[in-house]
């Protein structure tokens, strides 16, 4: 079975041209062309668009457009030219239009929720249902000016400067500087025959590239798109495509932020046959876009919405639009008519106190609003992580994820709304801290976001119910337990010390430990070669191995003979993530020690020099994408007079370094460990060894800490596993709080490191357990695209914790602020 999502083509396990077939068939990305006698080369969907046209407003689907935020499908805000536009011209990537800040975002009813009286008649379409979609009259909003018109210049051309706003919704909605009036998601006009131009420069718009279609949400519903011959998507005035402009926008963020002008010029021919509606979209996440009106010489082609819009997430609840979230609290009259259309949200309240929650997370009585939120945000994770094993280790995988990175979104858009700090989006990549948390809580939302959308069609593909919930009531203790914290107790750091294995013996490691490779004449010089791999299951982070070492001698101590060219090849997909670097101390620039010149080191992608800053940055890129660039090498030929030891290191994780000797006539220059490595590489205990993670042993339940079970029915070792890694999460969850902003951003980051710990341990997990079919990350098949996203969260998320670490130790903040509190479960109910 195969699921083809387009968010996964950027991010996790297809091929970029591949889009989403939203019921799981394989479907490549299709623009529909239409001709000067108004045929199309694609199957006409036998809906009767004109009989339906002078029909009343009844679809739901129509009806929830109308009623979402600046009344979707009938804002009445007039054309205007740049003369009197309010919002003051193009928008820069330093801008926070998109609400970051608090203050400055629409959410709820500011946003247009509540400002279009909702109509009367409503007929719910459940997206099993088969009822029929009958098109809106149009009837009130017939003229241009009832519509968002571009800001228009004496040179013709007209601008939108798009903007998302990440409260507004489960994932957000795009909005445009120039519909000030509008809120999210506007009707906007296009004039046959002109040129628009939609800017895409706000840091608002990273993960958000834009798309145009004749149905909503385009490729990502399995749609027709509009022709790219109509469209030019540019990057600095350079029409690049959609092949190129789209994946730029899913690679990390202070590379697209600094890559420079994003916009799509849409012109539509004067021939443009299409009389019906478009819609703008989002080429990674659904649900987001709206509707485009066209019009000739200034008439409406069309008065009726058509195709009709597709059933939205419903709007934040009041509790949320505080909190900056998404389904803390959803109450029944709060969701009305839309809940019921949308599958993916239930009423529910995860205030505390909750029967399935401790009684609080955040130990402290006067607490910030960040907070007070992250109590709700836990307990809405914590409920949604005790599930069912009905199914598979696969199935118990994302019904644990998805709820785990709703966690991770929620607490990233909370910080974001109440956070005073801000960051230049060209500084995004520095080591600023507050650019490093913007980064990482940027990244959370829109990656994990797409993510989350990812594995519920995954579900679907599979032929699993997205939900799998079992009831695991709590009662938690108001006072702190009399006993010591096992997680303040765990050292989470690397003890100092050089690798204190005992060399293994392999045919290509000597009698004095060191490996030297494998050596062969080409072209009359003596090349050696190393393949390299990475272990991830050998620490916290994992370990460098080379197949001419043995694949289970990890960190192995290897010869390089001074003046003979070495081969590291970075092929095998382990090395995702890994991009080797060369230094004369253990981590290089990490901690800004020098490295191996590159006048010695030849860095190669299919066996083309393309230098350090050519081979790194594609490592970060989507584990298909780098997969599909090819053969990744790195030559050294060092031929320096130096006396001391070499290191490898990868250059993205820190404290992956292992010794080099050098050798003259197979001698070692110096026998002495010098430079020191002054860690070492922890090894996993037999239990972690059985499960595939770290640290895990001391919290197998049962645990004072954590309830009697997180997995129901449990059937696999991989569900034992997961239940000592949520039970890890929970006890490092629970934690103290400081004051002020500074005091949030503790908090966040005493949080977010075991949150992330728990992603990295089931990811790593779920890949121990055996159970997926992928030869090839670049592979167009669930399971491929299913292992593209652990490969991601176990390499970028050790990331963000190493980042976090950092930002802890640079603030002069206790890496753990762990508080301890009791947790007794009654007995286990279910339903």
């Amino acid at each position: 079975m195969k699921c083809n999502i387009s968010v996964a083509a950027l991010l996790v396990g297809l091929a970029p041209s591949a889009s989403v077939n939203a019921d799981g068939g394989k479907q490549l990305r299709r623009s529909r062309k239409l001709y000067n006698d108004g045929t199309t080369d694609s199957k006409d969907d036998g809906r009767n668009y004109e009989a339906d046209a002078g029909k009343a407003p009844t679809s739901v689907h129509h009806q929830l457009s109308m009623s979402m935020p600046g009344g979707i499908e009938g804002d009445i805000v007039g054309a205007h030219s740049k003369s009197d536009k309010s919002s003051g011209g193009t928008s820069s990537k330093s801008s926070k239009a998109d609400g970051g800040k608090s203050g400055k975002v629409q959410v709820g009813s500011e946003a247009g929720y509540d400002d279009v009286d909702e109509p009367a008649d409503v007929v719910h379409d459940d997206e099993d249902d088969n009822v029929d979609e009958i098109a809106a009259t149009g009837d009130g909003y017939n003229h241009i000016t009832d519509y968002c018109g571009a800001s228009c210049g004496d040179d013709g051309l007209c601008t939108f400067t798009a903007l998302v706003d990440l409260f507004a919704s489960e994932f957000g909605f795009f909005h445009f500087e120039e519909c000030p009036d509008a809120g999210n998601m506007p009707t906007i006009t296009m004039e046959i025959g002109r040129t628009y131009r939609f800017i895409q420069t706000d840091i608002s718009n990273y993960f958000h590239p834009l798309g145009f279609a004749f149905e909503p949400d385009g490729a990502l519903a399995n749609a027709d798109e509009v022709d790219e011959a109509y469209l030019a998507y540019q990057l600095n005035g350079e029409d690049i495509g959609l092949d190129v402009y789209e994946p730029n926008f899913a690679h990390p963020i202070e590379e697209w932020a600094t890559q420079g002008e994003y916009y799509v010029d849409v012109t539509l021919p004067e021939d443009f046959a299409s009389t019906q509606d478009l819609f703008y979209f989002c080429h990674i996440h659904r649900y987001l876009g709206g509707r485009i009106k066209l019009t000739r010489n200034g008439e409406l082609l069309q008065a009726a919405h058509l195709p009709i819009h597709n059933a939205l997430p419903p709007p934040p609840s009041s509790y949320d639009q505080q909190c900056g979230t998404y389904g803390l609290v959803h109450e029944e009259a709060e969701l009305g008519e839309m809940g019921d259309a949308w599958p993916h949200t239930m009423t529910a309240d995860y205030r505390l106190p909750h029967s399935q929650c401790p009684h609080t997370f955040v130990c402290e009585d006067g607490k910030s609003t960040f907070a007070s939120c992250l109590d709700a945000i836990n307990c809405h994770m914590f409920s949604g992580m005790t599930t069912y094993e009905h199914h598979s280790e696969v199935a118990l995988f994302l019904h644990q994820m998805i709820p785990h990175h709703q966690n991770a979104v929620n607490m990233a858009k909370s910080l974001l709304l109440n956070w005073s700090s801000s960051c230049s989006p060209e500084d995004l990549g520095g080591d600023d801290g507050a650019c490093i948390m913007e980064n990482i809580v940027r990244s959370i939302i829109s990656g994990q976001n797409a993510q989350i959308q990812t594995m519920r069609q995954l579900l679907e593909s599979y032929g699993w119910p997205e939900f799998d919930h079992c009831d695991v009531p709590m009662k938690g203790s108001s006072e702190e337990a009399e006993m010591v914290s096992d997680y303040d107790n765990f050292d989470n750091s690397r003890y100092n010390g050089e690798h204190s294995h005992e060399p293994v013996r392999r045919s290509l490691v000597g009698e004095d430990g060191i490996c030297r490779g494998s050596c062969s004449s080409e072209n009359g010089e003596e090349v050696c070669v190393f393949t390299m791999g990475v272990d991830l299951f050998a620490s916290d982070l994992g370990g460098f191995y080379f197949e001419e070492c043995g694949s289970d001698n990890i960190f192995p101590v290897i010869g390089v003979e001074v003046g003979k060219t070495y081969k590291f090849i970075q092929q095998d997909k382990s090395n995702y993530y890994h991009p080797l670097g060369f230094a004369y101390y253990p981590d290089g620039a990490h901690v800004d020690k020098d490295e191996v010149s590159e006048d010695n080191l030849t860095y190669k992608l299919n066996d083309e020099h393309v230098g350090l800053d050519g081979y790194e940055p594609l490592f970060f890129h989507s584990a298909a994408e780098w997969t599909s660039y090819g053969n990744f090498t790195v030559e050294i030929n060092f031929d320096q007079d130096y006396d001391q030891d070499l290191f490898y290191f990868c250059h993205i994780h820190n404290r992956m370094s292992g010794r080099i000797k050098l050798l003259r006539n197979d001698i070692p220059v110096q026998e002495e460990h010098l430079p020191e490595i002054t860690y070492s590489h922890p090894e996993p205990s037999d239990y972690d060894k059985s499960c595939g993670t770290y640290g895990l042993e001391p919290f197998q339940l049962p645990h004072p800490e954590c309830p009697e079970a997180f997995v129901c029915d449990k059937s696999s070792e991989f569900a034992g596993c997961v239940e000592a890694m949520n039970c890890y999460m929970m006890v490092g969850m629970t934690t103290h709080a400081d004051e002020g902003n500074d005091g949030d951003i503790a908090l966040f980051n005493h949080q977010m490191i075991p949150h992330h710990v728990n992603a990295v341990n089931m990811a790593k997990a779920l890949l121990k357990a055996g159970v997926l079919d992928c030869p090839s990350l670049a592979e167009e098949t669930d399971d491929c695209t299913l292992e593209g996203i652990l490969y991601d969260i176990v390499n970028n998320q050790n990331l963000q914790i190493q980042q976090m670490y950092g930002v802890l130790n640079s603030d002069m903040k206790d890496e753990a602020n762990d508080c301890v509190v009791a947790v007794h479960s009654s007995q286990l109910r279910r339903r």
